[in-house]
This record gives structure tokens, C-alpha cells and sequence, in this order.
């Protein structure tokens, strides 16, 4: 089975390299079992010269020619922040194309759909407050911010991340998934609530989980081993399949 990871604003599918290390410790020596493919979003990584994307119908059809060879077998999809946003409307596009739903979906470190619409606007902001704004969720070092070189490559990815978040319309609620999902969290995330986090279990007719990891909103850089350790748990009945 392959489990497709989809990073988050400003990210590269380089954070999941580790993952398959992992996911082999908790299998033990079968590699074949569960394979994490990381999927990479235009404008960083091996795709670093095709332009960032700012629209997200856009960014997961992009996704989807990226995996449309591969659903032929069972498949699972994991998204952090930005990345549960674009899984969620990627398990829908899946089923406008006639394929076949994964087995289960992660939504981690994100509320639910029906929470997206926006109180602030950031992706248009003059540089030095947009950057404070992103600051302001971590997982990026100030030492980042002041490398001028390193910020030329990345404030176009993140302004369009941004912008494809910010400009979201949830449309078409009453369409469900069919398929499992587990939403992951951190106790001190404080972009997330109870209350939106629950509502991910209206979107879909499968089980809903809850798991809350210790971290903030970067915790699956922070407990990364519990977090694996979830996913293949979790997985461990449809990969007898």
C-alpha cells in the first residue's frame, strides 16, 4: 500500500524522507508493506522550477496527475495544515475522476473544512508583515527570515501557500467521502479547537478518530516517531488486504 504525504504552506516533501525509515522499524523488515510517497508541490524540491501555485484547484489537479497511475491498488493520504486542506479536496476530485477511494485519509494539524473562511488576509501583505504573520506559527527559524538568498526562494512559495489557503471556498457541503479518516492534532497548537477539529467527522461516512499528539501546530516534526507509529496502527487491517 503506498501512503501519499502532502506538506504544508511553505513546505517540501523532504519532511516525509524519514517516515519510511521509520514506518520499516514498526513492520519490521517487509518494505513492501506500506510505502510513503511524498508528493512534491510546484516551486520547491525536484519541482522547483515550475512556478508556485496559488490556486488550489489548480495545485490538486497538479496532485493528482502526480498520482493517478497508482490507485489501481489500495492507497491511503496524509496532509499536514495547507496539506489536509489540499487532501480533503483531493479525495473529492478523485471521485469526480471515477477512482477508486483511499482506505483512510489523515487530516493533521487543521480544522475542518467548514472553518476555512478566513478573519485575517495575510498572503498580500507588504514583506516584513507578512513575514512576522509566519512567523508567528513557527517551525521556521528567524535565521531563515534574515537569509535574504534563502528568502528570495521562498516568500513566492510562501505568498502563493498562502494565498491558495486564504482564498478557499468550501463548496458542494453536502458531498461526503466514503472512506475512514483519523484527525491528528497538537495539545498546544493554538490554530485548532475542539469544535473544528470535530467537524472533520461530517465530512465523510466512514469512522472518524481524534488523536492529540504533544506539540504544537508542528508537532509531526516533534514526536514524529508517535505520529508514524499512529499512521501504521492505524493502517495495520487494510494492509492485510
Amino acid at each position: 500500500m503506498k501512503l501519499f504525504c502532502i506538506p504544508f504552506a511553505g513546505g517540501s516533501a523532504v519532511m516525509y524522507d524519514r517516515w519510511q525509515k521509520l514506518i520499516q522499524c514498526e513492520i519490521g523488515f517487509d518494505q513492501n508493506q506500506l510505502e510513503i510517497v511524498p508528493l512534491e508541490l510546484p516551486g520547491r524540491g525536484k519541482k522547483m522550477r515550475i512556478p508556485p501555485l496559488d490556486d488550489l484547484d489548480s495545485c490538486v489537479e497538479h496532485l493528482y496527475e502526480s498520482i493517478k497511475g497508482y490507485l489501481q491498488e489500495p492507497y491511503a493520504i496524509f496532509g499536514h495544515s495547507m496539506g489536509s486542506l489540499l487532501a480533503f479536496e483531493l479525495c473529492r476530485y478523485l471521485r469526480k475522476m471515477g477512482d477508486q477511494s483511499p482506505v483512510h485519509v489523515f487530516f493533521s494539524g487543521r480544522k475542518a473544512p467548514q472553518h476555512a473562511n478566513q478573519d485575517k488576509i495575510y498572503h498580500d501583505l507588504p514583506e516584513q508583515e507578512f513575514l512576522q504573520e509566519v512567523y508567528k506559527y513557527g517551525g521556521t527559524t528567524k535565521q531563515a527570515f534574515e537569509n535574504k538568498e534563502l528568502l528570495q526562494l521562498f516568500l513566492p512559495i510562501l505568498r502563493a501557500d498562502f494565498k491558495m489557503i486564504e482564498t478557499y471556498d468550501y463548496l458542494d457541503k453536502r458531498e461526503k467521502l466514503d472512506c475512514d479518516i483519523s484527525v491528528l492534532s497538537g495539545d498546544c497548537d493554538y490554530g485548532t479547537s475542539m469544535d473544528n477539529l470535530k467537524s472533520w467527522q461530517e465530512i465523510t461516512r466512514g469512522t472518524c478518530k481524534f488523536r492529540t499528539f504533544s506539540g504544537s501546530h508542528f508537532f509531526i516534526n516533534e514526536v514524529t516517531e508517535d505520529v508514524v507509529g499512529y499512521i501504521y496502527a492505524s493502517l495495520k487491517e487494510p494492509l492485510k488486504m
